[in-house]
């Protein structure tokens, strides 16, 4: 049971079809070695997140795995809104914060695209206004992408990667962001599926085991009375 507005995950290069090169008719085309890597790394989030012993936390630290790795980033994070801040939930790679460290809302790429609802890319660090150039050198970052995790028409997070190299991220990154962004989302649908089919369920088995408590508890009483009259009479 997910939310009403559906969560699509958008398959790399070919989509829904062959690969170019088993497609009939077809002349052969060379082929990206880096479709066939996300679609392993897709088939492995979707692995973890079909799990019945399923954990976010697991499957949110997978796709920053698989999103650095993707991209070649020296980095990557998931930073979600909590409690009226926004922290990073899973992170990879020594340019992005620790967990638990929240994220500026009002400033960098990061706060532009809370704020906006729209990627933001740097592809210097180093000519770039929007971000703060000496911060960005302590780090060690030349350029970074960073994504809106949108559900509902609100921003409730980001994810972000970040390299050390200039112009790192191309619209191939972007696109691939996005997809490992709708990822991310689902996770969180499957997590709040699982909390309101408990949510549901507890209730019915609460007062069932009470119920079976008190007709154990009643019995026991009626043995002891039972015996205590026994005794009374046995005395007399």
């Amino acid at each position: 049971m997910l939310d009403k507005e559906e969560t699509v995950i958008l398959v790399p290069a070919w989509g829904h079809q062959a690969a170019p090169e088993l497609q009939p008719g077809r002349r052969k085309t060379s082929f990206d070695p880096r479709d066939a890597a996300e679609v392993a790394a897709l088939h492995a989030i979707l692995a973890e997140m079909t799990k019945t012993c399923f954990d976010k936390d697991v499957v949110l630290d997978l796709i920053v795995e698989h999103t650095r790795a993707l991209t070649g980033a020296s980095g990557a994070a998931i930073a979600l809104a909590e409690g009226g801040q926004v922290v990073c939930r899973a992170t990879d790679g020594p340019t992005v914060p620790d967990l638990g460290v929240g994220v500026e809302t009002d400033a960098g790429l990061s706060g532009r695209c809370l704020g906006t609802g729209q990627i933001q890319r740097c592809d210097d660090t180093e000519t770039d206004r929007r971000v703060d150039k000496d911060t960005c050198r302590q780090l060690g970052i030349r350029s970074l992408c960073v994504v809106p995790l949108a559900k509902g028409g609100a921003v409730i997070g980001i994810l972000e990667a970040q390299s050390s190299r200039a112009f790192a991220f191309r619209e191939r990154d972007t696109a691939m962001l996005q997809r490992m962004a709708n990822l991310v989302l689902l996770a969180i649908s499957r997590e709040r599926e699982l909390k309101v089919r408990r949510v549901v369920h507890e209730p019915e088995k609460g007062p069932r085991f009470w119920h079976i408590l008190t007709l154990l508890a009643a019995g026991t009483l009626i043995v002891a009375a039972g015996w205590l009259l026994w005794l009374v009479w046995a005395a007399s």
